[in-house]
């Protein structure tokens, strides 16, 4: 795969991250019920809400930084070791900053 291609992919994974996060933020502003059975129900799927919102974020950040590095002329190359990382890391994981040996 060219870097284009891995451009255009990590530009495809922000839009769909993002449109989660932001339907989890509306799911986040709805009314809770009266019922104070419900109530305890919404507040627990809430928790999940955030940390999924949490994650989503998150992984928006480390795509941003992918994307930087493409448009610096650096992405694919380890920012540990300055070695390329690997293309199957690439397509598996494309927003990856490290080649797998200095990953683990």
């Amino acid at each position: 795969m060219q870097v284009i291609d891995f451009k255009q992919t990590l530009e495809q994974k922000q839009d769909e991250i993002g449109r989660r996060v932001d339907a989890i933020e509306r799911d986040l502003q709805k009314k809770h019920s009266a019922d104070s059975g419900e109530q305890a129900l919404e507040r627990e799927n809430e928790e999940v809400l955030v940390a999924l919102r949490a994650e989503g974020i998150h992984e928006i950040k480390l795509i941003h930084s992918a994307l930087n590095r493409v448009k610096e002329g650096t992405y694919g190359v380890c920012l540990d070791c300055g070695e390329d990382i690997e293309e199957p890391r690439l397509k598996a994981y494309p927003e990856a900053e490290r080649c797998i040996a200095c990953a683990e």
